[in-house]
């Protein structure tokens, strides 16, 4: 299995929505799909309530694609939208059909806002950054993503832990969510194995999301996992 560079995945994920015909909402679904199974499961074995932490980006839109389907499946969800400066087009959309098919709107955190409060046990799902992130983020989001690493939830991390950098080394003063399941697609990124950001992936899943591995040619690997 080849490793590539968040610039790299990106790439081939436009080139397959140009050459395919899928869109990049058919893309986010697939992966709500399969996340939203997963942490099914897991309250299901566990009874746990579950809290799910969005950003505006397309991070974001998975974790709101993810937070519908398991209102749908009649879990019990508290929904948090991080509110950042930018949203993207995919998040709107799935931001406008989580209320319109759930009837219920997402509580949107703001800088001067108290913090969630997180209960032993109850699982935590973070989908706020995903492999764009490649700057220090603001200092209440980096406030929020410590509050996440100090309490006793059960952390499953969307694509990537938020925080950890992809194509460079993580500083490491800065925060990173510190998941004990990440839920990665297409294949573990190369920070997985560095010794000082692995340790915040937890276990790792991958998740399929239907590309064809043609998409991936033009694209030297960084490494490969086997």
């Amino acid at each position: 299995m080849h490793i590539y560079s968040a610039k790299d995945l990106q790439a081939a994920e436009k080139a397959a929505i140009k050459k395919e015909g899928i869109t990049s909402q058919a893309l986010m679904e697939q992966v709500a799909t399969q996340v939203s199974g997963i942490v099914s499961e897991l309250v299901e074995n566990t009874r746990a309530k579950v809290k799910i932490f969005c950003g505006t980006g397309n991070n974001g839109g998975d974790g709101l694609a993810i937070s519908r389907m398991l209102v749908e499946d009649g879990v019990e969800v508290e929904v948090y939208v991080v509110n950042l400066n930018k949203r993207s087009e995919d998040f709107l959309i799935q931001y406008d059909l989580f209320k319109s098919k759930t009837g219920k709107w997402p509580v949107v955190l703001n800088e001067q806002d108290d913090l969630p409060v997180i209960e032993l046990g109850e699982i935590v799902v973070d989908a706020i950054f995903g492999i764009g992130l490649n700057r220090p983020v603001d200092s209440w989001i980096d406030r929020l993503i410590r509050h996440l690493n100090d309490t006793d939830g059960y952390i499953v991390s969307v694509d990537v832990p938020s925080g950890m950098f992809v194509d460079k080394i993580t500083p490491k003063d800065l925060p990173v969510v510190m998941a004990q399941l990440t839920l990665t697609c297409h294949a573990p990124k190369l920070p997985f194995f560095f010794p000082d950001t692995g340790k915040a992936v937890g276990e790792f899943l991958i998740l399929d999301i239907g590309l064809e591995p043609d998409v991936f040619r033009p694209y030297e690997p960084l490494a490969i996992y086997i």
